[in-house]
């Protein structure tokens, strides 16, 4: 849930930058959800670990984040711009939001 945390907020985001000064922050962001959803091995992420609405907002994320990552240069652009002039990142945000809310109605269990 924290990947789906740091993407769904750019306060968070913000946060994290000034935490850790030496990461690209921007990078971070896309990098975290590459780190734990494996777009290699869908399959990975089965019930009963996961609900069917939980895959289902796996899978919506998930494609928002794919359309991140194609629309925007490799070298991601400091987190303002991309807040102001890259409305991909605003529905991003959005979309991992919607997946907090399908994953806090469990609670906390795994780590996304």
């Amino acid at each position: 849930m924290d990947a789906l945390a740091l993407a769904g907020s750019f306060e968070e985001q913000v946060a994290f930058r000034g935490n850790v000064p030496v990461a690209n922050a921007s990078a971070e962001v896309i990098e975290s959800w590459r780190d734990i959803y494996h777009n290699d091995a869908p399959d990975y992420y089965t019930a009963p670990t996961f609900s069917d609405d939980e895959l289902q907002a796996m899978r919506e994320f998930n494609t928002a984040w794919l359309d991140v990552c194609a629309r925007t240069p490799k070298r991601l652009p400091p987190l303002e711009e991309l807040f102001t002039s890259w409305p991909e990142w605003s529905i991003m945000r959005d979309a991992a939001n919607k997946a907090l809310l399908v994953f806090n109605a469990r609670g906390r269990t795994i780590d996304l």
